[in-house]
């Protein structure tokens, strides 16, 4: 590597996923003006928090990005990902339309968990 260019490229490629990796940190959220900031009602889709910036690229927004949304659909994290008080709030609501019910039973056991199915397994 006796070449400037050669040195300068090798360092791109090694910093490259450095900035990658720190690009979702270093993303500032703006707020919007206030005309666009009523309520609405919209279809919010969660998905995994690392799956975030490959849907809203599907979506179109051309930029690696926290979130996205256009008039049709909100793209977010998955909220149950964070612990702060408004994102357990979500969490919640989220189990709640996914058929956890009202009074908040917990689920039956997966069938597949049962000692009997085990015991079948270690056959």
């Amino acid at each position: 590597m006796n070449d400037w260019r050669e040195r300068f490229l090798l360092a791109i490629l090694i910093l490259l996923p450095v900035g990658c990796a720190t690009l979702m940190a270093l993303d500032h959220v703006q707020t919007p003006p206030k005309q666009y900031r009523r309520d609405v009602t919209a279809t919010v889709e969660f998905v995994a928090p690392e799956l975030v910036a490959s849907r809203c690229l599907t979506r179109g927004t051309g930029v690696l990005a926290n979130a996205c949304a256009d008039q049709s659909r909100i793209t977010l994290p998955n909220p149950c990902a964070f612990s702060d008080a408004y994102a357990r709030i979500v969490c919640h609501e989220m189990g709640h339309a996914n058929g956890w019910d009202a009074a908040h039973t917990p689920p039956l056991p997966l069938a597949s968990d049962s000692p009997q199915a085990r015991s079948l397994g270690d056959r």
